[in-house]
């Protein structure tokens, strides 16, 4: 059988279990704050803008990581926002992440293979697609996954000694996550030593003068990030910085570090017992090739330490891009255990009877329990976000209306603007749609009305998956 076939099996597998996610699951919309501003920084890049001038009040229309400060934009660098935009061009920006994810599971495979060996990339294809974090993830927006994709391919490419690729691959990581990718690739090329680097270098370099270009054309500098034009000096890497709450310190920092790595342990497959087992192996039968698969993921581990924020979606997520070497390791791990018990049937037996517990037991809890709009379930409600707001306007028939929404929480959030999300996802940065929504800002809603008078005008109040819509009077 041809050595991709395999590869390519399991990847068009992955392929749809992750378009099935982003459907029936997450109902084709962005639910993290991060991924509906970059959805709508696709939607600027579509109408061949780099960012729209902020509405005259432009109070209705603010919204978490989108600068509104005259230009309106997200803070995001803009390589997720352009391959999203790929997707809108069709209309199925929901699909973006699904075939990324299948490119991932791809290239994952083939490293597995030329590394190792024919069984450990084939148990990498195994693991990977029953990997609940790394499918519901493939079912975001999110751009983790675009970024893993291209950092994949970009090891692959150093593997097999194709350097402009690797340039390429590594410079389109880097438009998407800058420090993920830079973090990713120290102990790639410390441990490789590309024998012609220049050759990376040269391909990888107008990826850095794009990103600067356009720090500059969008915030002023090409050194100043969307995160410092929005939040000030106070963010990015270092101690004694945050956005908001407390200011970092390396006790949080090795706390979130901490956090991370139980994460990992419970949602890379959730198992009944840790799911790190396997990836930990090795470690007790190491040779050097194993070093570079234990060096990615610890270097991203290593260098969040550093960084300010942190938080658990859909898993360590920040963990997300080093998976491929994390699940290769973790094939390797039951190749051991397969080569020293001498007793594959019984290996496979145990890994079968928890990854049935994983599908049975687990991943059902994943989708339909706990609270509606907090970070559990995986569905509809998943951080905040849900559809019913916009299928409630549909049936209803509005038309060239303004939608006005109060949300109300039942408990204070830090972030005020967490449920607008159900509304604003659907806005266009022109606002020139059919439905426009904004916040309800009381008696200064007429403000938006003036400036709107041949619509009509609607207020929603409720919560994410129950309200009303009344309709207003100007």
């Amino acid at each position: 059988m041809d050595d991709r076939k395999p590869a390519i099996i399991f990847s068009l597998t992955g392929f749809g279990l992750a378009l099935i996610i982003a459907i029936f699951i997450f109902d084709r919309i962005p639910h993290v704050q991060d991924s509906i501003a970059q959805l709508f920084q696709a939607k600027i890049f579509l109408k061949g803008r780099l960012y729209y001038p902020s509405h005259p009040l432009r109070q209705f229309f603010n919204y978490t990581h989108l600068i509104n400060n005259g230009r309106w934009y997200c803070q995001y660098p803009p390589g997720h926002p352009l391959i999203l935009a790929l997707g809108l061009l069709i209309g199925l920006p929901f699909i973006v992440n699904p075939i990324l994810a299948g490119i991932g599971i791809l290239f994952t495979i083939l490293i597995a293979r030329r590394y190792f060996s024919p069984r450990v990339s084939l148990l990498s294809g195994i693991l990977i697609i029953l990997s609940p974090f790394y499918m519901f993830m493939a079912g975001s927006h999110m751009s983790h996954v675009s970024a893993m994709a291209f950092l994949t391919i970009f090891l692959y490419a150093v593997l097999t000694q194709r350097y402009l690729l690797a340039g390429i691959t590594l410079g389109i990581a880097f438009l998407i996550r800058p420090y993920t990718a830079f973090l990713y690739s120290l102990p790639v090329f410390a441990l490789l030593r590309p024998k012609r680097l220049h050759l990376t270098a040269l391909s990888f370099a107008p990826f850095v003068f794009l990103l600067l270009l356009y720090n500059y054309l969008t915030n002023g500098d090409p050194f100043t990030f969307g995160y410092t034009a929005l939040y000030g000096k106070n963010v990015g890497l270092g101690f004694g910085k945050a956005a908001w709450g407390e200011p970092h310190t390396l006790s949080r920092g090795l706390s979130d570090a901490w956090e991370k790595i139980k994460s990992l342990s419970g949602n890379l497959f959730e198992w009944p017992i840790p799911s790190t087992i396997p990836f930990l192996i090795p470690l007790f039968f190491f040779k050097r090739r194993y070093l570079l698969f234990y060096l990615i993921p610890l270097a991203l581990l290593i260098g969040h330490i550093f960084y300010w924020f942190h938080d658990l979606c859909l898993g360590p997520r920040y963990l997300y891009e080093a998976l491929p070497p994390i699940i290769i390791l973790s094939a390797v791990g039951i190749e051991i255990m397969i080569r020293k018990l001498k007793r594959p049937t019984i290996v496979y037996l145990i890994v079968a009877g928890l990854f049935l517990w994983s599908l049975t037991v687990r991943v059902p809890f994943l989708i339909t329990k706990a609270s509606p709009g907090r970070a559990f379930p995986y569905g509809r409600s998943f951080w905040g976000v849900d559809p019913y707001l916009g299928r409630l306007v549909e049936k209803h028939g509005l038309h060239h209306a303004i939608v006005f929404v109060k949300m109300l929480y039942p408990i204070p959030h830090r972030d005020p603007y967490l449920w607008f999300g159900s509304a604003f996802l659907y806005n266009d940065p022109d606002l020139s749609g059919d439905i426009i929504y904004a916040h309800h800002l009381g008696m200064d809603d007429t403000l938006l009305m003036n400036y709107y008078p041949d619509r009509k005008y609607y207020l929603y109040q409720g919560y994410l998956r129950k309200g009303r819509l009344y309709q207003l009077k100007r």
